[in-house]
């Protein structure tokens, strides 16, 4: 069983950026400690900002440890490739990298978002028409036909939802 937590260190001197609670087959908890950074701080990027960011996440796994409560590096959960929506950017994800060499860190990149490569039905060319509204798109979808064409309006079965 793991459980995600965000919390700040014992002694308050920092906040870890995850947490993870792994319970193992007898019961026993260790809190995995993950710190996320840019790329650019990661082994293959700035090397004197990976190894600051390597320092800090083994001081909050240390500040634990003397606190009484187990801790190491994560290890258990691994996102490398994981690839998430920009909050921004509709143009963009964020990927996360990790490295066998540094446990525990999770790194953070944009990367352009990829164009779908499959060829686009002919439903799809005209739900992309941006003069359709809403209610059109799903008057097609249950195909009540499409505006202006002289295609039936009414699929047996369906409901034609016009505009009001």
């Amino acid at each position: 069983m793991m459980q995600y937590i965000e919390t700040p260190t014992p002694s308050k001197t920092g906040r870890i950026d995850m947490g993870l609670w792994v319970e193992d087959l007898y019961g026993n908890h260790t809190l995995e400690i993950f710190e996320l950074r840019p790329i650019s701080n990661s082994p293959s990027g700035n090397k004197t900002a990976n190894k600051a960011v390597l320092k800090q996440l083994l001081g909050y796994v240390n500040d634990f440890n003397k606190h009484g409560i187990y801790a190491i590096q994560g290890r258990s959960w691994n996102p490398n490739g994981l690839e998430l929506p920009h909050p921004t950017d509709p143009n963009k994800m964020i990927k996360l990298y990790t490295y066998s060499s540094d446990p525990g860190m999770i790194y953070y990149g944009e990367i352009k978002k990829k164009q779908d490569t499959q060829p686009k039905t002919e439903l799809q060319k005209i739900l992309d028409n941006e003069t359709l509204t809403s209610s059109e798109k799903i008057n097609i979808i249950l195909g009540g036909g499409i505006p202006g064409s002289k295609m039936p309006t009414v699929r047996p079965g369906f409901p034609v939802l016009r505009p009001v």
